[in-house]
């Protein structure tokens, strides 16, 4: 079971966006989309998510056409996380990270609704910043306050416990520094091995890819120009190529390297 993409192109205003998609986000695993800008990755994410239509192909979520599902479906098994701005309204920190709720009845499960929402808001460490006002926070705070937000939109206790989630990452670590960076990487990791959610993220740091992803996507001009392990796709001939930058690669400890 997994998001499973057949075969998928995308054409906006006769412009070919993506061409011809073959990936899986197994759960459990990190799939990291890398590539530079205008590869596509974006829109690979949004036409995940289903907020876009495929020109050609076909995406499966756990062998269901996401096509025939609906919005409700959708919410209950993949949430994403866009990029994020400020809100025009000032609302606490404690209430952002509500409105990922997508069960139906909320107080039928109002015990659990607030156990759940101090549950991940400890999980992303955010639990200090519930009473604080949502644009009063760092680039980093937000960050994990959002991520805090897209996992609660995946929590249901009416659901099946074995129905397989899946959450989709478009740069959480845009206008980060290098200590959020890590610290948002390892709650994402932490959720995806504990809790066996499917992550698809995308991500710029080749390095910090190669440390957290199970497996890497390397897109280019809307191609998959390789896919795999870190290891085997994080290589200098075709990192130069890609990024037109002369790289190399070490080995212990790995690491990408350009000069």
């Amino acid at each position: 079971m997994s998001i499973e993409i057949k075969n998928v192109s995308l054409d906006i205003d006769n412009k070919s966006i993506l061409k011809n998609i073959n990936l899986k986000v197994m759960p459990g695993e990190i799939l990291s989309i890398i590539g530079p800008n205008g590869a596509g990755k974006s829109s690979l994410i949004n036409l995940v998510a289903g907020d876009y239509l495929p020109s050609k192909g076909i995406i499966f979520y756990d062998k269901n056409d996401l096509r025939k599902l609906s919005l409700e479906e959708k919410s209950r098994k993949r949430s994403v996380m866009g990029q994020f701005s400020k809100l025009a309204f000032d609302f606490k920190v404690k209430e952002v990270i509500q409105f990922g709720w997508v069960e139906n009845g909320i107080e039928i499960f109002s015990e659990i609704f607030e156990d759940v929402i101090l549950k991940i808001s400890k999980l992303c460490n955010v639990e200090y910043l519930l009473s604080r006002n949502i644009n009063s926070l760092s680039g980093g705070e937000l960050k994990r306050v959002q991520l805090a937000k897209t996992l609660v939109q995946l929590y249901s206790p009416s659901s099946n416990n074995e129905q397989n989630k899946y959450a989709l990452l478009d740069e959480p670590l845009a206008n980060l520094d290098l200590f959020y960076e890590i610290d948002v990487l390892k709650i994402i990791r932490n959720v995806s091995r504990d809790h066996g959610l499917g992550i698809m993220l995308i991500i710029h740091d080749l390095n910090l890819a190669a440390k957290f992803s199970n497996k890497v996507a390397l897109l280019h001009l809307g191609e998959i120009k390789d896919l795999g392990k870190p290891k085997d796709v994080l290589r200098p001939s075709i990192l130069k190529t890609i990024y037109n930058m002369n790289m190399k690669v070490q080995k212990n400890p790995f690491r990408v390297i350009h000069y």
